[in-house]
């Protein structure tokens, strides 16, 4: 397993140089350097968690998760101490849920950011391991905490909540903007990054195509604005053309129709004054208004409609294989472990979607 991943990152790093014309025909910067004696230069383990924040932004990561998620853990680990054994883990994750590592007064976080970091430790461990600077997992006792209330929030929203928050956005007075975005949110299983970034120019609506070739991610410190916003290459690093149904190019009809001027590089999905939506104002702004016009008594983030799409596709006949590479994914994490081919001609499954009359 070890050996496996260190091959799919290094894969990974080859071919993302291929792309950007930075490939070393010497293959010196692929080489596995040696390892410096740990016993006169011991590496703490806050460095070695600095070092597995710049894998992470190698192979794509957000900058805002990355800086809110992964900076904030550096900053306990810093506060902590070395952690050289699982009593030490322990030690660690107890402190960390009784908020005893927190720059400010020591006060608890909740089961689900316990979870979260827990998670994220655990990735952590593999990495080290994978990479030959831990010898086993420290954090292999460390469960995460299972809690009904975790388990509803992540869960996708039903066919029925689907329509009826589109049927209420139709409706709405303050919301109605958002309409396609959300649309497409439902109907297209984008990341939020790749929708919020998607630009006329990679659509074809005679060709009844899209490509997914790059995103538009948060800016450094996670900053959401539409100026701090910088286009990246897709998570994967990878292009994405997909066939689009009938319905969904109504979806791109309809955007169409609202903005009949719009540049090849304009954006499909603008906000309303026309930039690129900060998906985290739009969060805490819209959504929360939006599913509460639309009387939704359970609260999911917008990122769970990705989630109802990969769900929808499934339910109605799509293949995990197809699914996997309509998302972005390079596994079908959810029925193997291991990447396989992916079938690059998905078809996705019909659906009732309307237009508004604006």
């Amino acid at each position: 397993m070890q050996w496996r991943l260190k091959a799919q990152e290094l894969a990974n790093d080859i071919e993302k140089d291929m792309a950007y014309g930075n490939f070393d025909e010497t293959l010196e910067k692929y080489r596995q350097q040696p390892h410096q004696d740990k016993d006169t230069q011991p590496v703490t383990t806050a460095e070695l968690f600095e070092q597995f924040i710049e894998s992470r932004r190698q192979q794509g990561s957000g900058e805002y998760n990355l800086h809110e998620v992964y900076g904030t853990m550096l900053r306990y680990l810093q506060r902590f101490g070395t952690i050289d054994s699982s009593d030490r883990a322990l030690e660690f994750i107890g402190k960390l849920k009784m908020g005893e590592l927190r720059a400010t007064a020591a006060k608890p976080i909740s089961d689900r950011t316990l979870n979260k970091y827990t998670s994220l430790l655990r990735r952590f461990s593999q990495w080290a391991i994978a990479y030959d600077h831990w010898e086993t997992d420290h954090f292999r006792k460390c469960e995460t905490v299972r809690t009904e209330k975790n388990r509803a929030s992540r869960e996708a929203f039903t066919d029925e909540e689907r329509d009826l928050i589109l049927s209420s956005l139709q409706l709405s007075r303050y919301y109605r903007h958002y309409y396609g975005y959300v649309s497409a949110m439902f109907f297209l299983g984008l990341r939020p990054s790749e929708l919020i970034g998607l630009q006329w120019k990679r659509i074809d609506l005679e060709g009844r195509s899209l490509v997914i070739a790059e995103s538009l991610s948060r800016g450094e410190d996670g900053k959401t604005s539409s100026a701090a916003r910088k286009r990246k290459e897709t998570k994967t690093g990878e292009v994405a053309t997909l066939p689009l149904g009938s319905e969904q190019l109504q979806i791109f009809a309809y955007q169409r129709k609202k903005y009949p001027d719009a540049k090849p590089d304009s954006l499909v999905f603008p906000s309303p004054e026309g930039l690129a939506i900060d998906d985290h104002n739009f969060c805490n702004r819209s959504w929360h208004g939006i599913l509460r016009e639309a009387r939704i008594d359970l609260y999911r983030p917008p990122y769970a409609a990705r989630h109802t799409f990969a769900t929808w596709a499934k339910r109605n006949g799509m293949p995990d294989e197809q699914t996997a590479y309509w998302m972005g994914h390079k596994t079908t994490r959810m029925v193997t472990e291991h990447y396989g081919h992916l079938d690059k001609q998905p078809m996705v499954p019909r659906f009732t979607w309307a237009p508004l009359d604006d």
